[in-house]
């Protein structure tokens, strides 16, 4: 009888609606939350500029600067990359991406239109942290659309990095060295999550923050290999697959 009712034609239609409510209003709370985090940057961009409030008020504007870095020494030691920038404020911290061991020696950063000092740091006293006066290389940058070929990643200035002769910087700095990378070994890690495809969506920066990158591999890179590249879908993540 229970399955009877099921199927009739008065509870069919009332079932549809029901499942359809559910997902606009599922669809509605992440748009609603997007709304909110985004008007709470605005007001802070308003009354206490910043260039990190304007990477979170407009992502769009923003572009990711690639480059490459040159080791002087045979070290493969994690690396810090900060990217500072003095336009509201002298020497704002815009961006912390931590460099792992690997043989391609890249760095990303996702900033915002403007002028900044990169500065590399290793933990060279291995006591967990990488500090303001373990400096060991810096370069200088201009970020914007006329300086990309495809208007969303820049090709940025290689930064060479000298182990043996570390320097200072006049900003404070104490961030934990994290063992983290690209690379994981299964689909079920935390940062292949379902929820980081609605931060995808509504709030990228957000999502680079917490990933720092773009590319992820259950398996180290081996230029002997042809790599295989899959993309999921809007709000979807690799466990789509």
């Amino acid at each position: 009888m229970f399955h009877d009712c099921l199927r009739s034609p008065l509870k069919e239609p009332i079932i549809i609606t029901l499942l359809a409510f559910c997902i606009l209003t599922i669809s509605g709370c992440s748009y609603g939350n997007y709304y909110m985090r985004k008007a709470h940057w605005r007001q802070n961009l308003e009354f206490m500029p910043s260039v990190s409030a304007l990477n979170q008020v407009a992502p769009e504007n923003s572009l990711v600067l690639a480059g490459h870095i040159i080791r002087l020494q045979n070290r493969q030691d994690p690396l810090l990359l900060v990217a500072v920038s003095s336009k509201y404020r002298e020497n704002e911290k815009v961006a912390l991406v931590q460099i792992q061991k690997s043989s391609l020696d890249a760095y990303m950063a996702f900033l915002p239109q403007g002028d900044y000092e990169l500065f590399v740091f290793s933990d060279l006293d291995k006591n967990g942290d990488f500090e303001w006066n373990e400096m060991i290389g810096r370069a200088r940058a201009t970020v914007g659309p006329e300086h990309s070929k495809n208007g969303v990643v820049e090709e940025g200035p290689s930064i060479t990095v000298d182990f043996d002769h570390p320097g200072m910087v006049d900003f404070h700095l104490s961030e934990t060295v994290r063992p983290t990378s690209y690379v994981y070994t299964s689909l079920d890690a935390e940062v292949f999550d379902p929820k980081y495809g609605n931060t995808g969506l509504y709030n990228p920066s957000e999502l680079i923050a917490h990933t720092q990158g773009f590319f992820f591999g259950l398996e180290d890179y081996n230029e002997e290999k042809t790599m295989v590249l899959f993309v999921h879908g809007i709000s979807g993540t690799p466990r789509d697959w």
